[in-house]
């Protein structure tokens, strides 16, 4: 009779605890299909309110570069783009996402749309040629913008925010490449960079004894065919003395200006840089390099990215 009542007792706590286990099973999942809905809806709402962008991507493309966030830092007064757009949806969604990349990184950047065809004069009044062309306003000053990209938004903002021109003077005379070409050999494409940025470029005749003007930012020295004379380098001689800034592009294998080297401190070493690993890299040739590092230095402290270097030679140096 013990046993019977034990038996019964025992198959009425097993009963009991799987019926609370179904029980507590069944709350569990109430329990978090709750939690879940309930932070769902919080991210749903936190979206909403701050519209949180979030950028997984390796390559960043909802935020900004460094430079251009440095670039934006650097202009306190307000920015005004004016977008003509006619009734075409996605090119304004496009738009409104390209700058809201701007907004984030300044809180006075202002867009708004303008239809060309409802507003004929105003299109014309400055200038706008395209669907989908940008007014970009800072500062008093303006300039339009053609495409749609960071690059393009970002030089056109640092050129307007120059109050002052910046020039480039470049020496030329003696068998340099041409500046404004479109062969391979030419410096157009250098040249048109420089343009794009807001300097004004300078041509300086090597020999006529022109002093370098004191508005000049840096003087550019070309490969030479001929060599320079030692009346050819008083002018620049006296610019560098004075601490102006010079880029010289040299040819690996081209004719030296000792009289450069020499106050410079900078002595041309003989044969070609190469990278043994080029081949296993998938470089086209030994003599190909590429550099995304640099020493602690003023000239590439900044300096983005990476540089490929084709027929580079190496330069000994010592304080002069």
């Amino acid at each position: 009779m013990r046993n019977t009542d034990h038996e019964n007792g025992h198959r009425q706590s097993s009963a009991t605890n799987l019926a609370r286990t179904r029980v507590f099973g069944y709350l569990n999942r109430i329990a978090f299909t709750v939690s879940f809905l309930a932070i769902a809806t919080a991210l749903a709402v936190l979206s909403v309110r701050h519209q949180v962008a979030m950028d997984w991507t390796t390559s960043g493309h909802n935020t900004l570069s460094a430079a251009s966030i440095t670039l934006l830092q650097s202009m306190p007064e307000r920015i005004r783009v004016r977008a003509f757009i006619s009734d075409n949806e996605q090119l304004r969604e496009a738009t409104r996402q390209m700058l809201r990349r701007y907004q984030r990184a300044h809180q006075h950047v202002a867009l708004e749309f303008i239809d060309p065809l409802r507003e004929p004069r105003e299109t014309e009044r400055l200038g706008v040629r395209n669907e989908g062309e940008l007014v970009v306003e800072y500062a008093g000053r303006r300039e339009n913008v053609q495409a749609l990209s960071e690059p393009q938004i970002s030089n056109a903002l640092a050129r307007l925010a120059r109050s002052d021109k910046r020039w480039v003077a470049v020496f030329n005379g003696r068998g340099e490449r041409e500046l404004l070409g479109t062969s391979g050999e030419s410096l157009g494409q250098f040249t048109r960079h420089l343009r794009s940025l807001g300097m004004q470029i300078q041509q300086l005749a090597i020999g006529n004894g022109q002093a370098i003007a004191a508005n000049v930012s840096v003087v550019v020295i070309l490969q030479a065919k001929r060599a320079w004379s030692e009346e050819d380098f008083r002018p620049l001689k006296e610019w560098i003395v004075g601490g102006g800034n010079v880029l010289w592009l040299a040819d690996a294998g081209g004719m030296p200006i000792d009289a450069l080297a020499a106050i410079l401190g900078v002595t041309p070493e003989p044969g070609l840089l190469v990278d043994p690993s080029s081949r296993l890299n998938g470089k086209p040739t030994p003599e190909f390099i590429v550099e995304n590092g640099y020493g602690s230095h003023v000239v590439t402290k900044d300096l983005p990215g990476f540089s490929a270097f084709l027929t580079a030679t190496s330069l000994a140096w010592e304080s002069p």
